[in-house]
């Protein structure tokens, strides 16, 4: 039961790109705060600053190809219907 429910809010929560944008800039933040956290803290804890520093590094490159696609795909077919018409 508690699996299916899981599995639920997964499919529901993929479904809206609002939310997954919204994820994704929460896990970066969460990330680079924790990143920072690991080299202050007296005894420096390493595998925490390298485990959330990739964790922020794949946010980043996931935001930076969501960007990409929504905004350059979107440039490329205007041009290409413009051409298009051209002819």
């Amino acid at each position: 039961m508690l699996n299916k429910q899981i599995l639920n809010s997964q499919a529901r929560l993929y479904g809206h790109t609002d939310r997954k944008l919204l994820l994704v800039t929460a896990i970066m933040g969460s990330g680079l705060i924790w990143t920072r956290w690991g080299t202050v803290i007296t005894p420096k804890n390493w595998n925490l600053v390298s485990v959330n520093f990739g964790m922020a590094v794949t946010s980043m490159f996931q935001l930076a190809r969501k960007t990409q696609h929504d905004y350059l795909s979107s440039n490329d077919q205007q041009a290409a219907s413009e051409s298009i018409e051209d002819q």
